[in-house]
């Protein structure tokens, strides 16, 4: 169930704001500019930011401010396409030296765009600005980000200010050294995540975690950061969501390189060996090949399976183990929906010419990752008899709409013109008025216009998923990964009559476990069945990984799923 008109193009906006909160507080964006290569340096004012000899006796003077670079190890997790990028950031200190928050940005260039995400005075900007091949400016929008996209700052602030000393670390078997500095180990509870520090004083220090590694420096200069001005009419309220927090000593030293406190206050007699987690997975099962079937939206059909599909589904080539090849069915799914006895029979057909072991009626040695609507049809084929899974198949399922979309019913009734031009907009932005034969057919299970043929159609679907699905990706947050698409997906969450507030933009979790129960689901990329917090494009691995919350990681679910 995803539309061309709603597919953007990818980043983070969670990554890139947990980057900022990893400098330990609360980021805020400056300007920047770009050199005739496209590198981009910081905007900074001329007044020196000394380091402090004491924690005791820092004041704001004292703390400088960071450039933090990051190297993502997970192609998965790239921004814009980029594998490094670099944070900077000022901190925003209490007169007593004691309380801290920062200010900060991070810009990246793709082709003729620059996005540059701010964090000011707490609250959380983006400015897109548009160039034309001169690198001349032809359009530029400032919109506020809502504080659900924001990383919990509190979690991380706790976190640095109960560090702990750290005898040796390794990371995938090889030794972390840190031979000029102290070895710090760090949790983060609420994220499951673990990460080694090695402070090396004023000359800054080295983060390590299993997918990232950080290098923080302390600049000579303050970096300074503008208020960014809202465009009039933008989408997204601006509300503070981070405040100043009090630091400990150790985290204060930490972030402005000061010396380390006594072993007395670091507790160096409890210090143990770290080991951080493999960055990637093997296959545990059978290799097989992978058949992926899409959901809704696409306005084109193919007679034979393709070996790519760019245009809908993320490169899994590097976040797939147990895949011998990729196959992909590529089916007409404006016109027809998922209940077509037709298109079923066709999806069958293909599904059963993957692997050489299968016969005419079941699906053996094959992996079917679905997508949506695509989820929804083979357990209507199976459901009917069309075909079968062997035991020998795995069937991997997102963001299902198994009891329908309330947004089905919301765009029959906006396309007929049944709610005012705001709401007709949604449906618009969506599509659903181009595609009303495929929608239709996912009006949802139970309600103002699906028949009784249609409801009965989905309760026998929903048994053959339960039967057959082996792993499920559903959300309950319609937040996800930033791209420059995912306020549409903010406003379908928030304003489409969903029957709850759990859904992910288009389908709400309980539509989406097609009656598995819901606490069979967790909320980190090694559970089997998966609650995210993933928007319902953001599942089909197009847009790659958050950086550090476990419940955005759906490439590397895969990944490690089977």
């Amino acid at each position: 169930m995803l539309t061309s008109s709603m597919r953007p193009q990818v980043t983070s906006l969670r990554q890139l704001l947990w980057a900022f909160a990893l400098v330990a507080c609360v980021i805020r964006p400056t300007a920047s500019h770009a050199t005739s290569n496209g590198a981009l340096r910081p905007t900074v004012t001329t007044t020196t930011a000394a380091h402090s000899s004491s924690t005791s006796s820092s004041s704001a003077r004292h703390w400088p401010s960071l450039k933090l670079h990051f190297t993502l190890k997970r192609s998965s997790m790239q921004l814009f396409g980029q594998p490094e990028f670099d944070v900077y950031a000022n901190p925003i200190v209490s007169h007593d030296g004691t309380r801290v928050y920062y200010d900060g940005y991070v810009d990246f260039v793709e082709e003729t765009a620059r996005t540059r995400y701010f964090m000011v005075d707490g609250v959380a900007y983006a400015t897109r600005t548009e160039l034309d091949e001169t690198g001349r400016v032809v359009a530029r929008m400032t919109h506020c980000l809502p504080v659900s996209v924001l990383p919990p700052f509190e979690e991380i602030m706790t976190a640095l200010n109960d560090v702990t000393v750290a005898s040796t670390a390794r990371r995938n078997g090889d030794k972390i050294t840190c031979a000029a500095g102290h070895l710090f180990e760090v949790t983060f509870q609420g994220l499951e995540m673990e990460m080694v520090i090695c402070a090396s004083g004023a000359a800054g220090l080295r983060a390590y975690a299993s997918d990232i590694d950080i290098e923080v420096t302390f600049l000579k200069y303050r970096v300074k950061v503008p208020v960014p001005k809202v465009t009039a009419g933008s989408m997204g309220e601006c509300r503070r969501a981070v405040k100043a927090t009090d630091m400990t000593p150790v985290a204060a030293a930490l972030l402005t390189g000061a010396p380390v406190p006594d072993s007395e206050e670091r507790g160096e007699g409890s210090s143990l060996p770290v080991t951080l987690s493999s960055t990637t997975c093997t296959c545990k099962s059978d290799p097989r090949p992978c058949l992926f079937i899409h959901g809704l939206g696409n306005d084109y059909a193919e007679d034979e399976l393709q070996d790519s599909m760019p245009d809908y589904w993320g490169n899994l080539t590097e976040h797939a183990p147990c895949c011998t090849e990729f196959k992909y069915m590529v089916w007409n799914s404006v016109v027809v929906g998922w209940n077509n006895d037709t298109q079923q029979q066709i999806m069958c057909d293909l599904a059963t010419s993957v692997a050489k072991s299968s016969s005419s009626t079941k699906i053996a040695d094959t992996i079917v990752v679905t997508h949506s609507m695509g989820g929804l049809a083979l357990a209507g084929a199976i459901a009917s008899g069309k075909c079968a899974l062997a035991n020998s198949s795995s069937w991997v399922a997102m963001s299902a709409p198994m009891s329908g979309s309330m947004g089905s019913d919301f765009a029959l009734e906006a396309c007929n013109g049944e709610h005012t031009y705001f709401m007709k907009v949604i449906g618009n932005l969506t599509s659903q008025c181009s595609m009303l034969n495929a929608t239709k057919s996912l009006l949802y299970q139970g309600g103002e216009f699906a028949n009784k043929a249609m409801n009965d159609a989905y309760e026998a679907a929903q048994e053959a998923y339960r039967d057959n699905v082996f792993a499920a990706m559903c959300s309950n947050s319609y937040a996800g990964l930033f791209s420059r698409y995912l306020p549409v997906y903010w406003l379908l969450g928030s304003t489409l009559p969903h029957k709850t507030a759990e859904n992910d933009g288009l389908v709400e979790f309980n539509s989406c476990t097609g009656g598995l129960p819901a606490e069979h689901f967790g909320d980190h990329y090694k559970d089997r069945f998966y609650r995210t917090q993933l928007n319902h494009a953001d599942t089909t691995f197009y847009f790659g990984d958050g950086l550090f919350n476990s419940a955005q990681k759906p490439a590397k679910w895969f990944e490690c799923l089977l």
